[in-house]
């Protein structure tokens, strides 16, 4: 894409490079996906996918038409016109988080909302910034990011680190973008251990969120879902459950306490 704003051909978007708009001509509600700024008018119809305003990839996993940005009844709403994929969507503290399934939607109120959801081996992330938020936030100063403790789950050294090892791409890029999850044999290798004992402690971990109510863990009939890794990193990232500031154990010796 263009550095220079780049209007769309029904007007709907524009493209800033290098930063949130500013001033007078900064628009209401503003979307960065990998440092690229596109403005959404509260007149069109905003799209998002493999086609759209907003062109993801050509990952052929990924919907033509993913996701729609309107506003409706003086709130803006993020849809999910998919038939496959949902989102995990969050609030920038993380204490909010909602997964959005296909043919679901939900209102945009808070200021940054984070955007995360995966197509085949690919996961996606895309940050939406509302310069007059419904709800603000405020911090206490007093939350500690990244414990092992998410509401009454309390995972142990080992269980962290299988979600910190699926999740290391995503931890390093850092902002929006996109990396891919590593399947269950790599992210045992980079731990060093046998895939039998990776196994058994990740569905430990889907256990206890499955059991606290984590949507997306466990398929029907009791099977696990087939994307539950992909699941997984949505949801610790999402919710800070796993910061970067985790990724030292990944270097550790960890016993198996589990």
């Amino acid at each position: 894409m263009s550095v220079e704003d780049q209007e769309q051909p029904d007007g709907s978007a524009q493209s800033v490079d290098g930063g949130l708009p500013a001033g007078e001509g900064a628009g209401e509600l503003s979307i960065d996906f990998v440092g690229e700024w596109y403005e959404v008018s509260p007149e069109a119809v905003f799209t998002i996918g493999r086609e759209g305003d907003l062109e993801i990839d050509d990952n052929p996993y990924l919907h033509r038409r993913f996701m729609e940005i309107q506003r409706i009844g003086g709130l803006w709403w993020l849809a999910n016109v998919g038939t496959m994929i949902s989102a995990t969507v969050a609030d920038s503290s993380g204490g909010m988080q909602a997964w959005v399934s296909p043919g679901s939607r939900i209102p945009l109120v808070f200021g940054q909302l984070n955007v995360v959801f995966t197509a085949g081996p690919t996961t996606y992330e895309f940050a939406v910034h509302l310069k007059s938020p419904s709800f603000l936030q405020q911090s206490n100063g007093s939350e500690a990011v990244g414990d092992t403790t998410i509401g009454p789950v309390v995972f142990t050294p080992s269980q962290k680190a299988i979600i910190v090892a699926l999740a290391e791409p995503i931890l390093r890029r850092g902002g929006t973008g996109f990396s891919t999850v590593p399947s269950s044999a790599n992210a045992a290798k980079r731990l060093g251990w046998p895939l039998t004992r990776f196994n058994r402690k990740l569905d430990n971990v889907c256990d206890k969120l499955d059991r606290v109510g984590v949507a997306g863990l466990r398929g029907g009939g009791g099977k696990l879902a087939t994307n539950r890794r992909a699941r997984l990193v949505e949801h610790a990232v999402t919710s800070h459950l796993i910061t970067p500031d985790d990724l030292p154990l990944l270097d550790q010796s960890l016993g198996d306490e589990d």
